[in-house]
């Protein structure tokens, strides 16, 4: 849509005004036809002075900002400019420019769309002397044209008396507003009794103002639109600037134009209709109609005639800007009364338990067979324009009869062939697995960047490779491979339409917003998300997977990492698109239910990541996936063989069995498959219970659709320990047998690998041998991996780190969960390191010392095996299993944790010191010192964003002085929004170290609420710890702010910046 500006500013030369700062209510209009006024709108700023700032305000994402900035000076206004503080600015559009630089007046309007709903500020800058006076007006619109949103804009000016302007409304459902000021410092402005006022703001004093609006909601495009203001006294000097802000539904008036108009078919047998098709622009919408008896068609894009001779139709469209017409013929011809001829040849073939083709000659017609009708048992199931026609969706073992009849165009229908007759062939698969067994494909997209493949052919496909389910996933993440709102709203719990009683096409979802693609509006670390069973499914944004394995699991579905294949050999230290780099934690959490493969058919690093995992006691379940098209191009060639046993074959049992790991996975498509049965019976994710050590035969049987060469192997706690090389056919299955010894708990698998022993073709899940009911802990070496892996995550999101960008807002949530799941891999490796008596590593209380009422959090960390019972005294009892509790004690208390197993008892005590006196003073850094002191050559204002559990008051503000720090000191308290609440100059400083200062009244603060302390750096030299503020800091009441902390920015003024969450200390001291 093209911009409407119309503009017509005016203005006048003004007196001098005083320094005054404007705070006003927010407006809170009433939305009409979509277009409103946000509660975010902040105050209007006016002042003396050349720089004009808003208070933060937050803009909602899809909104318009519209902006009036005006200057009026001491004759030498040189420029006005706007600007936000936001990292990636929004793109102002400038509207108009009124005035000039040589005399007082100045005024610029601006607009910018809102993509990102973020907090922010707005200032004007004036070009002159300090003596300039500025009123800054920031708007922000809901409902906007986000395209071109102002529509007429101008301004005016009077002296006494009422002041009024005029303009002419560019859409319907506009709004418009007036800014109007008295430059002179002559009173408030008032507004005549005839003006519709929705919202206002004055100021008594020197310099008033006020902001009307005038609803011209019910106005159409053309209707004048009158602005008016009383002038306060004689010599007042009123400024108008006005706009019209137009809603995202307006259109620009413009004569009609037929763009097409056709008949279809444009020649048609006598008594036959054709269809009359047209296109038509125009704004307002035209008014249309057709000649010949047809009439208005107003509203309409097709319309059906049945002319009984040739007629040249004339389609005219009018609306208030014009009226245009344009003509197309229908030719009226004989009409056709002779049938096609009978088809012959008819022949029926069942080519599965569901589907039979069937085939015919071609039938001849006087003037041409448009297509033929399908009969089965009589009755009409389809039709085809070709000479064969497949029947699907059929029941196994059943008789059909059909017959097939020619059409034309004229609607004459020949008599039905001779009957012909198929029987579908028995519910037997034609795969090399075993009744129960189903195989299908668990990650299946419509496309991967380009243009989306219909359902139905992926249908086709799906058919051609013999699957029995797919899982078709729509984008829940960035996009790529469709957009979200064409598919999601699909994901209802029931299969697709297009599923038969021996093919489920089952629509699920992907999460995945690709580390190292930075062209989506967000990155994760994580990895990608399969997410198999959802009834209801959104595009979601979320830094954590286990947010998103979270919402899966509420709507009973499972959730599980793909790409798995990408993993390296060792800890990940750089990133690529997919690797799943948080699989261990959230199965070590118990979050992720399955891992699986894709892609590629080479490559052994996924499933020894399996083994890992199998080694430490966890037992996920195991699949593998094609992502079809992104870089595989046929459906099922990587698939996974669910086991069902006797129960429904339905989508949800399918997955049922992938979440519990009655899985065998397949590089090579519907073409072999490992059937391994242990000590008799048990199967992929069965247990087998031996009351003492011993040995279980294992079997492992190789079928095949066709020849194939390879090793076939059992692996045990990831170790080979029978092979056999072999070749298997269609009618030669290979087995390989052995008795397998468990000393203690373990697992079993079996794989085909090529004749090289690489590269695993296909592969079970694993089956458990427990021994004497003892968890399965098969290598602390493994155990170790994943702790380091957990260091590693902890280290690179940490700040300063390269991961650590994944993580603006819930680093500390993540990282808790790393150190959740380092702890539960650490307990595997002591239980796999064998017998060892407790040893509590640490003991500790958070924060060491309260005031009466206050809690404090005990924590511990244990290792032993067997796992030690744990108590703490003083009441608390039993917290076995647990690493933390809370206690509120009354008065100062010791407590002491015992660890004890059958190896041995260790103890540790920590003590919570509980002051007794409300007022004992608080400062956030106790016993903290900065690591180096330095200078950037260049002063600046430092300082420490900190939160206190209490109400209370600050007394004094603390800093740590370089020794090689000089000049004068200033400590400054700000609000979050950065308004300066207390300041005070530092006097009688020592020559380095801690300096304190009191502020001549104390500063009341509340409870839970962010505030900054800061003290300039005097001669740019400053004490510092990079990261100091990483992580929280609490003293007594008092606690830092994790995340962007260590502010720095001018001396003076409100920091903004932060770099590596530095600790400068800054300090305050607080009292109750």
């Amino acid at each position: 849509m093209k911009s409407y500006a119309r503009v017509l500013f005016l203005f006048v030369v003004s007196a001098a005004l005083a320094l005054v700062g404007l705070v006003a209510a927010r407006p809170q209009p009433a939305a009409a036809a979509g277009l409103a006024l946000d509660a975010s709108t902040p105050a209007v700023v006016k002042k003396a002075g050349k720089t004009l700032t808003t208070a933060s305000f937050t803009p909602p994402a899809g909104s318009v900002l519209v902006i009036s900035a005006q200057s009026n000076g001491n004759s030498d206004v040189k420029s006005i400019s706007v600007s936000d503080n936001l990292s990636s600015h929004l793109p102002y559009t400038q509207v108009q420019a009124k005035g000039n630089t040589t005399n007082d007046v100045y005024a610029k309007l601006y607009w910018a769309p809102v993509t990102t709903s973020r907090a922010m500020t707005v200032t004007a800058t004036i070009g002159g002397n300090n003596g300039d006076y500025g009123m800054l007006t920031v708007l922000v619109f809901t409902g906007a044209n986000t395209a071109a949103p102002i529509g007429a804009s101008g301004g005016g000016r009077g002296a006494t008396g009422v002041i009024s302007d005029s303009y002419t409304s560019t859409a319907a459902g506009s709004w418009g507003w007036l800014t109007t000021g008295d430059w002179a410092q002559k009173g408030v402005p008032t507004v005549p009794s005839t003006e519709t006022v929705q919202a206002s703001y004055n100021v008594s004093g020197e310099d008033s103002f006020a902001i009307i609006k005038r609803n011209a909601t019910t106005a159409t495009a053309g209707t004048p639109v009158t602005m008016s203001t009383t002038a306060p006294t004689s010599g007042a000097r009123i400024t108008h600037i006005y706009f019209e802000v137009v809603p995202a539904t307006a259109s620009e008036p413009a004569a009609p134009t037929i763009t097409s108009l056709s008949a279809s078919p444009a020649s048609v047998p006598s008594g036959n209709s054709s269809t009359l098709s047209w296109s038509v622009n125009g704004s307002p919408t035209p008014t249309l109609t057709i000649d010949n008896g047809v009439g208005d068609v107003t509203g309409l894009t097709a319309k059906a005639v049945s002319p009984t001779q040739t007629t040249t139709y004339t389609l005219t469209a009018a609306n208030s800007e014009g009226t245009v017409s344009a003509t197309t013929t229908v030719t009226v011809t004989a009409p056709d009364t002779t049938k096609p001829s009978k088809p012959t040849g008819l022949s029926a073939t069942a080519v599965s338990s569901s589907q039979i083709n069937l085939s015919w000659t071609a039938s001849t017609d006087n003037v041409g067979v448009t297509g033929y009708r399908i009969y089965r048992g009589g009755t009409q199931v389809g039709t085809s324009p070709t000479t064969n026609y497949t029947d699907a969706g059929l029941t196994p073992s059943t008789t059909y009869s059909y017959t097939v009849a020619a059409y034309d165009a004229a609607g004459n229908v020949s008599d039905q062939s001779t009957a012909a007759s198929a029987t579908t062939q028995a519910a037997t698969s034609n795969g090399p697995e075993p009744n129960g067994w189903y195989a299908g494909d668990i990650h299946v997209h419509r496309s991967c960047g380009g243009s989306a493949e219909s359902v139905s052919s992926i249908k086709q496909k799906m058919d051609a490779e013999d699957l029995r389910f797919i899982a078709l996933l729509a984008d829940c993440g960035n996009g790529e491979v469709q957009n979200p709102t064409t598919d999601l709203p699909l994901v209802n719990g029931q299969d697709a339409s297009i599923s038969t009683a021996t093919r489920t096409v089952h629509w699920d979802t992907e999460w995945h917003w690709d580390a190292t693609y930075t062209q989506y509006p967000h990155q994760a670390l994580g990895g990608h998300l399969v997410n198999l069973g959802e009834t209801s499914a959104r595009q979601i944004w979320d830094e954590m997977p286990s947010t998103v394995i979270n919402q899966v699991h509420s709507q009973g579905g499972i959730s599980g990492f793909a790409h798995m294949e990408y993993l390296p050999s060792g800890i990940p230290n750089s990133l690529d698109c997919c690797t799943p780099v948080e699989y261990p934690v959230e199965v070590a959490l118990g979050a992720a239910d399955f891992v699986s493969e894709d892609v590629t058919n080479t490559g052994d690093t996924g499933i020894e990541a399996y083994y890992k995992l199998l080694n430490t006691g966890f037992r996920p379940g195991f699949a593998a996936g094609t992502d079809y098209p992104c870089g595989i191009n046929v459906i099922g060639s990587r698939l996974t063989y669910a086991n069902v046993g006797n129960g429904s074959v339905t989508y949800k049992n399918w997955i049922s069995a992938i979440k519990s790991g009655k899985t065998v996975i397949s590089r090579n498509g519907h073409n072999e498959f490992l059937n391994m049965t242990v000590n008799g019976s048990a199967g992929p994710g069965d247990e087998v219970r031996l009351a003492s050590a011993g040995s279980v035969p294992v079997s492992v049987t190789w079928t095949a659709k066709q020849s194939y060469t390879g090793q076939l192997q059992l692996v045990q706690n990831g170790e080979v320990i029978a092979s056999k090389s072999a070749t298997v056919t269609a009618g030669s299955p290979v087995t390989l047998t052995a008795n397998v010894d468990f000393a203690k708990s373990g697992w079993v698998a079996a794989r085909r690998m090529n004749s090289d022993g690489q590269d695993h073709q296909v592969h079970t899940a694993a089956a458990f041998v427990l021994v004497n009911d003892a968890p399965i802990r098969a290598s602390a070496d493994d155990a170790q991996f994943y702790i380091d892996w957990m260091d590693n995550l902890l280290t690179k999101t940490s700040p300063g780190g390269p991961w650590n960008k994944y993580y603006p807002t819930e680093l500390a949530a993540a990282q808790a969960r790393y150190q959740q799941a380092k702890t539960v891999f650490q307990q595997r490796k002591a239980e796999a390191s064998g017998p060892a008596a407790p040893v509590v590593s640490s003991f500790t209380a958070s924060p060491g010392t309260i005031f009466q009422g206050q809690p404090a959090t005990l924590s511990w960390a244990i290792t032993g095996n067997p796992a030690p019972t744990v108590t703490i005294n003083n009441g608390i009892g039993d917290v076995s299993g647990r690493s933390s509790i809370t206690v509120s004690p009354t008065q100062t208390t010791t407590y002491t944790l015992t660890a004890t197993n059958s190896l041995g008892t260790v103890t540790k005590t920590t003590t919570v010191t509980v002051s007794t006196t409300q007022n004992d003073p608080q400062s956030i850094f106790t016993t903290q010192t900065p690591a180096t002191s330095t200078t950037d050559g260049v002063p600046y204002e430092l300082g420490t964003r900190f939160t206190s559990a209490s109400s209370g008051q600050i007394t004094a503000i603390r800093f740590y002085k370089a020794a090689n720090e000089s000049d004068t000191h200033t400590g400054r308290i700000w609000s979050s929004s950065g308004q300066q609440l207390a300041s005070v100059v530092f006097t009688g400083e020592s020559a380095s170290g801690w300096q304190q200062q009191l502020l001549a009244t104390p500063l009341p603060i509340t409870a839970n609420t962010e505030y900054l302390v800061t003290v300039n750096t005097g001669n740019g030299y400053y004490a510092t710890t990079d990261g100091g503020l990483g992580s929280q800091i609490t003293s007594g009441d008092l606690k830092t702010v994790v995340g962007s902390n260590g502010r720095y920015g001018p001396v003076g003024s409100y920091p903004t910046s932060s770099w590596q969450n530095s600790n400068y200390f800054r300090d305050v001291v607080f009292t109750r």
